[in-house]
């Protein structure tokens, strides 16, 4: 069961994100300027229903940019990138 919020990704997926940057050896506790996006599909006059989230940090070996990750409401690895000049093994900019 998931704490806090079902629209708060870094409560609900952080053990998701820990664990795929642990395979490209990165960790979640080492990331600097985290950011988490929740996605939901609006509705007029509706809160919106939840569609995935998105998490971004930069690892310490990157002087600028992210490694972001696009996962699904149950969070599920979608895709993984890195952008801004930040260059991680195994992961495609």
């Amino acid at each position: 069961m998931f704490s806090g919020s079902s629209y708060d990704g870094s409560l609900r997926c952080g053990a998701a994100v820990d664990a795929r940057l642990r395979e490209l050896g990165l960790s979640l506790d080492k990331m600097q300027d985290i950011r988490w996006r929740t996605d939901t599909f609006a509705r007029e006059g509706d809160v919106g229903q939840l569609s995935g989230f998105r998490f971004f940090g930069r690892p310490p070996s990157c002087a600028e940019g992210s490694v972001a990750i696009t996962m699904w409401p149950d969070c599920g690895i979608q895709e993984i990138r890195t952008r801004g000049g930040c260059d991680v093994a195994g992961v495609k900019c």
